[in-house]
């Protein structure tokens, strides 16, 4: 079997800080029928916007602050993804944790009830739902006076 490198495929250099590349490797077996080739790989990426959210509340606040990711596919076909906190803090909530590019966009809510003076760190993974895809988008939460 022979592999034919296939031409570069145009991702600007800030989608690809911004996210990962997922390349599917398509197999062609030699056929008499021309029809039957294949065609090169197929590159799906999950770039987020942004890509980190800082968000402040007064200390003794209680009304949550909401933020939204939006995920995006620079390829083809059906993406579908999933999104979980990291540290799994309590402050930080997703609505929804699981979607499809073009369905509703991932809405980050930080609570300040009972939060003290101070910064909160955390992270939203987002994934492709094959998971060979993660994108960490960092969250900072600022309690103030």
């Amino acid at each position: 079997m022979k592999v034919f490198p296939q031409s570069r495929l145009p991702i600007s250099p800030a989608a690809r800080l911004r996210g990962l590349a997922i390349a599917t490797l398509c197999v062609v077996a030699a056929t008499c029928r021309a029809g039957a080739l294949g065609t090169g790989p197929l590159l799906f990426v999950v770039p987020a916007a942004p890509d980190s959210l800082a968000d402040s509340a007064p200390v003794g606040s209680t009304a949550p602050r909401v933020d939204t990711i939006r995920i995006m596919n620079l390829g083809d076909g059906l993406l579908r993804w999933a999104a979980q906190v990291k540290h799994a803090s309590m402050w930080l909530t997703l609505q929804p944790d699981t979607g499809t590019v073009g369905g509703a966009p991932l809405q980050v809510s930080a609570d300040p009830t009972g939060l003290a003076l101070g910064v909160y760190r955390d992270t939203v993974i987002v994934a492709a739902a094959s998971g060979s895809s993660v994108l960490e988008v960092p969250v900072v939460f600022r309690i103030h006076q």
